[in-house]
C-alpha cells in the first residue's frame, strides 16, 4: 500500500501534498512521505522510539516533528518507515 501523498510543483527543492483520515494519520502519513523521499531501502532493523513533540499551533507542530525525525535520523543513523501516533491532543 502506497503512502497517500502528491508530488507538487513548488519553487522550494520538492514539495508534496499528503492526506490522512485524521491528524495523526495525517502525521505518520507526512512522517512517511519524508522518509521514502530522502531515504533509500531502509536496512532491516526494527526499533521502537517515543517521540514526545510540542509547539505552538498544528502547523508548526507538523513541522518541529518532521524535524525531529530528522535529528533522528542523522543522529542515530537510522530510517524509519513506520510510524505510529499513540496520543495527539490539542
Amino acid at each position: 500500500m502506497g503512502i497517500p501523498d502528491e508530488r507538487i510543483e513548488h519553487t522550494a527543492d520538492l514539495a508534496i501534498r499528503v492526506t490522512g483520515e485524521d491528524l495523526p494519520d495525517l502525521f505518520a502519513n507526512a512522517a512517511a512521505a519524508l522518509f521514502d523521499l530522502m531515504a533509500g531501502p531502509p536496512a532491516a532493523v526494527d526499533r521502537r522510539h517515543e517521540v514526545v513533540v510540542e509547539s505552538i499551533d498544528r502547523e508548526c507542530l507538523l513541522v518541529d516533528w518532521l524535524n525531529q525525525l530528522i535529528y533522528m535520523h542523522e543522529v542515530n543513523e537510522e530510517t524509519y518507515t513506520r510510524f505510529e501516533i499513540t496520543a495527539f491532543s490539542e
